[in-house]
């Protein structure tokens, strides 16, 4: 579910060669000026956090500009123009990462953003680049909302956003899949919101999926409910007696617990 170190090479040089195919491309013998496209990447600088991201800036430019180097080699698709890559440190923030999109809109130096990851960062730039006409590519941005192309109700609409990576989405259909074949009837969540640490509020973000997927599909005759814990600090004897206590604490085929903790996802049954 994670931005993994091998990941972003063969990934971004996909999206490298889908962006430059749809550029105009011109004769190597056309003397006008190039053309010049940018690319934003914007991931958190770890020079300045002390957040153990998995998808920092320092840990993902060496690949981009390897990518850059493999694309730009094939003069097919680069000889008409140039690919400018800019960088700004998202602070996997909700106001920060938004101010450096404005900022790199008014310079006219935003072809296409590469992040933010972290969800709360990329939220703000996937709605906003509908009126600028700027597509966003992200290996993050895993939660279910972002699948929602077309404006909802609530305003949200992601239509210029493509990720690249593994969704929320993509762990809550196996999940569904086990409730229908074992036929379960009650599900209760128990989950700290920050247990995983190498993507900020992940385990949130599972919770919410499952708990929308159930309550926007009563057909699956699913009964969800959900507690917040503390693993740095866990009562495990208030969590047997409050949270699970008879009402789940019988027939394990009614009753699936998904306590996910630091660096590691248990699912019992």
């Amino acid at each position: 579910m994670l931005l993994l170190p091998a990941w972003p090479s063969p990934l971004l040089s996909a999206a490298l060669y889908l962006l430059v195919a749809g550029f105009h491309v011109s004769s190597a013998d056309d003397q006008r000026p190039k053309d010049v496209y940018y690319i934003v990447v914007m991931l958190p600088d770890l020079n300045h956090s002390n957040y153990p991201w998995m998808f920092g800036l320092q840990r993902v430019k060496p690949a981009i500009d390897i990518a850059l180097e493999k694309v730009v080699e094939n003069t097919t698709y680069t000889s008409g123009f140039e690919l400018v890559i800019r960088t700004a440190d998202s602070k996997c923030d909700i106001s920060h990462s938004i101010n450096e999109a404005f900022t790199f809109y008014m310079r006219k130096e935003s072809t296409v953003f590469f992040g933010p990851c972290c969800d709360y960062a990329a939220a703000p730039i996937a709605r906003q680049i509908s009126f600028w006409n700027i597509p966003m590519v992200t290996t993050g941005a895993m939660a279910s909302d972002f699948s929602k192309k077309d404006m909802n109700s609530e305003g949200m609409a992601y239509g210029y956003l493509t990720r690249v990576g593994p969704t929320i989405n993509s762990l809550i259909s196996p999940i569904i899949s086990l409730m229908k074949k074992y036929k379960w009837t009650k599900f209760k969540q128990v989950y700290d919101a920050h247990g995983q640490k190498a993507v900020d509020m992940l385990c949130h973000f599972v919770a919410d999926g499952l708990h929308n997927h159930l309550r926007d599909n009563p057909q699956l005759g699913v009964s969800e409910t959900h507690a917040k814990i503390n693993m740095a600090n866990p009562d495990y004897e208030g969590i047997l007696t409050n949270d699970i206590a008879n009402d789940h604490g019988g027939d394990l085929s009614e009753f699936c617990l998904i306590a996910i903790r630091s660096h590691r996802g248990i699912i019992a049954c």
